[in-house]
């Protein structure tokens, strides 16, 4: 397996973990948010972006 493949499939693993978690957050609180669980929804909405970016981009990363 190469670097490419790998870093592909670490990214997949924690994308995964990030999003359950999150779903999971979400479904736990339903009554109404405080504002300490809007910040840190937030930062998981940044992370997932995140993934999605490095998802996309980690070929060309390797090839620079």
């Amino acid at each position: 397996m190469d670097l490419t493949a790998l870093t592909h499939l670490i990214v997949d693993f924690l994308h995964k973990i990030i999003q359950a978690l999150m779903e999971r957050f979400v479904a736990h609180d339903q009554q109404g948010v405080d504002r300490f669980q809007m910040h840190l929804f937030a930062f998981g909405v940044q992370v997932m972006d995140m993934f999605v970016f490095a998802r996309v981009h980690i070929d060309d990363i390797y090839r620079m």
